[in-house]
């Protein structure tokens, strides 16, 4: 019997590198007590392995339950390989759904867990175009308070900056604080001053855009410098700025852009 157990043992260690052979886990003296118990009884083996009877049971219950999942975890495997290994468990969720098996969130974790998936996310940093104090900042007429009973009178603008897989691009949109409506919007290679006001042009030749409009921005660099500020004063618009490195005071617009 000896023989034979140090013969599964070295099998298995062969099979799985870093089994220590004098401190094998109950499933692994499970598996070794499966693979003898047609030549030895149950209860002989469990002795050798100095194992509790209540022990090698539920290790048996365990792995017959990991076995009732191995057919949903080729299929998990498939759907994060073919989605670029992009999906995290809900979106796996939602394709086994469509397959027909119903499948809990903790479950799926679990399950990617085992099989070793973890989706590559790709997070957005948020864009600082801050370059000091180019030129006098003004006042936060804003102050916060994005709502506004006229529409086209309360506007919000960022600059924010992607990281796609060719480069980043970076996008400026103009939100209607009345609405939520996105006036207009421009996108580009480079976060030049001319892509914000390709956007705001966009915006008064689409909008009509009359003089007393409040525009909020940030205090970044396109925002202070002499085209901006020419363009808000000969088109009678105000400009309100919120404080530096404060992004609350420009909350509405930030937040469309992080959807």
């Amino acid at each position: 019997m000896r023989n034979d157990v140090l013969e599964e043992i070295n099998k298995l260690l062969k099979k799985e590198k870093g089994i220590n052979h004098n401190h094998l886990t109950n499933q692994k003296k499970t598996q070794l007590i499966d693979a003898l118990k047609d030549k030895y009884s149950v209860k002989e083996l469990l002795l050798v392995f100095n194992m509790a009877k209540s022990s090698y049971y539920y290790q048996k219950a365990t792995i017959l339950k990991e076995d009732k999942y191995s057919e949903v975890k080729v299929k998990i495997t498939k759907i994060f390989k073919d989605n670029y290994e992009s999906f995290g468990y809900r979106r796996i969720k939602a394709k086994l759904k469509e397959l027909g098996i119903l499948l809990s969130e903790k479950v799926i974790i679990r399950l990617m867990k085992e099989i070793k998936l973890s989706a590559v996310v790709c997070r957005r940093r948020k864009y600082s175009s801050y370059m000091g104090e180019i030129s006098p900042a003004v006042e936060n007429i804003v102050n916060r308070n994005f709502h506004s009973k006229e529409a086209k009178r309360r506007l919000l603008t960022d600059l924010t900056e992607f990281s796609l897989t060719d480069g980043k691009v970076y996008l400026s949109p103009l939100v209607d604080c009345f609405d939520g409506c996105i006036l207009s919007w421009s996108i580009g290679v480079s976060p030049s001053s001319q892509l914000v006001i390709s956007m705001l042009d966009k915006a008064i030749s689409s909008h009509k855009l009359s003089a007393g409009t409040i525009i909020h921005s940030d205090r970044g660099c396109q925002y202070r410098g002499h085209e901006w500020i020419n363009k808000m004063k000969n088109n009678g618009f105000i400009r309100s700025m919120s404080k530096k490195g404060c992004s609350p005071d420009n909350s509405t617009c930030e937040g469309f852009l992080a959807d």
